[in-house]
């Protein structure tokens, strides 16, 4: 009976010290796998996540890149295109009479001369040439225009800078073509003869004065 007892101790013991042994065996199974598994969508997570980051931004620096390239570029070339619009525009190489007609009164500088309209002696600061009431008035030369206007004493006016500091007032106009910004080129039609309100007594004509850099002169000076 003692020998039945001690071998049912013992075979007790053993399935004690087997459990506790697969017990730890499975458990550090257990811990080795999960361990993988976590190494294993570390290395997953690390190696996606970045590699996408990285290529997303160059991809959208690149992008950024060349569509400011291609935008200052574009801006470049306007610029210079309208830089060499403007010169050509109002460089004038030549001067023409914007009227075919006699010169009726001319430039007097600081000599006074008689107005028939006023009647008093006063200076004339430009050229004035003989036409007929809506007869085309033309661009002395290339250029942009200035100003356009009506005056009391000098009627419907138009102030054309045909570049070099010179600028041509052409006055007592009737009908205006063109508008200010606008350019023009020599013997263009840019108006119709009008009245001249300040000198209405002396017959239709053009009233025609050039400025150079400011200062009144002579228009004869110019034109050819």
């Amino acid at each position: 009976m003692k020998k039945k007892t001690g071998f049912y101790i013992f075979l007790f013991m053993c399935m004690i010290g087997l459990g506790i042994a697969a017990f730890f065996i499975n458990n550090d199974e257990v811990k080795t796998q999960s361990a993988k598994n976590t190494s294993s969508q570390a290395d997953i997570s690390s190696y996606i996540i970045p590699s996408y980051e990285y290529v997303s931004s160059k991809s959208q620096s690149s992008e950024t890149d060349s569509s400011k390239v291609q935008s200052q570029k574009a801006e470049s070339e306007i610029v210079e295109s309208e830089e060499s619009v403007v010169q050509t525009a109002v460089a004038a190489d030549y001067f023409v009479y914007p009227l075919t007609g006699e010169i009726t009164k001319d430039y007097s500088d600081t000599q006074l001369v008689f107005s028939k309209t006023y009647n008093d002696w006063r200076t004339h600061n430009g050229i004035d040439i003989k036409g007929s009431f809506g007869e085309n008035i033309h661009a002395a030369g290339d250029g942009k225009i200035s100003e356009v206007y009506y005056d009391e004493l000098y009627g419907n006016t138009i102030v054309i800078d045909h570049g070099n500091g010179i600028y041509i007032y052409y006055c007592g106009l009737d009908k205006v073509d063109f508008k200010a910004g606008q350019t023009v080129h020599a013997n263009d039609t840019i108006a119709t003869l009008g009245e001249l309100p300040f000198e209405n007594l002396d017959g239709v004509h053009l009233h025609l004065e050039v400025k150079k850099d400011g200062e009144y002169i002579n228009p004869m000076d110019i034109i050819s």
